[in-house]
């Protein structure tokens, strides 16, 4: 009996340091502004992995992240000293601009989840791809991405945003005053979500898909364009496309071989320098679009300018319900 009461118990303590050590969450880091009362801009460069930004009553910038924070040297209960990790970002803030950086040694990826005031404006630059989501933010938002979906929930800024495959669902709270929206994908559905009442000036463009909205005719006032020399048009997209993946594959197949240099340099020499991480590859420039499927208009009467253009896709324009 005595026996069989001991069993849990030592299964217990068996048990939990596993448990711990599976359920240990990142250790969030807290970045201070410089100005906490005026608006601040982060810049991402994270070469692949997901990202998740939202938008909060809060005077500094919050990130917790699967990757670690570089550090210059670091020794190991063992006695080793780490001199390059497999996955690691670096952060920097001056004057409320706050610059977080991931390198890509060995073509990893991490989690970001990054907390920060309302009013801050986000770039973000992803060379190889990653899974965007951006949410209750009032600042403005730039958005450059390889590959991946792009997600905007309750926003109220200025708005570029350009993927080469991925979808792009945005969800605004408010339409900004005197500041453009821009959306392209060259694969993928593009979903814009706008208040009943919004004012806009619309222009819609897809090569392959539909235009499709549920805001009535007299509210959505719309005029098809017709485009001279449609299917030269469309060979010359298909062309500059077809360019535009050969050269991010092509720079792709550059950064894996410098990356696999770089391993192989690491395990021959010994030093303490670690090897510098392989460059990602240049995103390249989104084509221009002409021809297709062109619908202008104007929503109740007219006013912040909104342009969104998909190759390959559907373009919906939809009014926002409660979310």
């Amino acid at each position: 009996m005595t026996s069989m009461k001991l069993l849990p118990l030592l299964l217990a303590s068996v048990l939990a340091p596993l448990f711990a050590a599976g359920s240990d969450e990142p250790t969030p880091v807290t970045i201070k502004l410089t100005n906490p009362d005026k608006p601040a801009i982060l810049r991402l460069s994270i070469p692949h992995g997901e990202v998740t930004i939202v938008g909060s009553d809060r005077t500094d910038i919050s990130v917790e992240s699967s990757a670690e924070p570089q550090k210059k040297e670091s020794v190991r209960p063992d006695g080793l000293r780490v001199i390059s990790s497999s996955v690691g970002y670096s952060f920097a803030e001056k004057d409320n601009v706050v610059e977080i950086r991931s390198d890509a040694a060995g073509g990893g990826g991490a989690e970001f989840n990054v907390r920060v005031p309302k009013t801050t404006s986000v770039e973000i630059n992803n060379n190889w791809g990653s899974e965007v989501t951006i949410e209750s933010i009032s600042g403005d938002i730039d958005i450059r991405n390889l590959t991946g979906e792009v997600t905007l929930k309750h926003v109220s800024g200025g708005a570029l945003v350009e993927t080469m495959n991925g979808e792009i669902d945005a969800s605004f709270d408010a339409l900004p005053t005197g500041k453009p929206l821009s959306f392209t994908s060259m694969n993928g559905e593009v979903m814009l979500k706008l208040p009943a009442d919004s004012k806009a000036n619309v222009r819609l463009r897809t090569q392959n898909g539909t235009i499709l909205t549920d805001f009535p005719e007299d509210t959505l006032k719309t005029k098809t364009e017709t485009s001279a020399g449609l299917y030269g048009q469309r060979d010359e997209i298909a062309r500059a496309a077809r360019e535009a993946y050969r050269e991010a594959a092509h720079a792709t197949k550059e950064a894996v071989a410098e990356a696999r240099r770089a391993l192989k340099e690491a395990g021959i020499v010994s030093g303490d320098q670690p090897p510098a991480p392989p460059k990602p590859p240049v995103l390249p420039a989104i084509p221009s679009m002409v021809g297709g499927k062109v619908v202008s208009g104007t929503l109740n009467g007219g006013g912040t300018e909104i342009q969104v253009a998909t190759m390959n896709g559907d373009i919906v324009v939809r009014k926002l319900t409660n979310e």
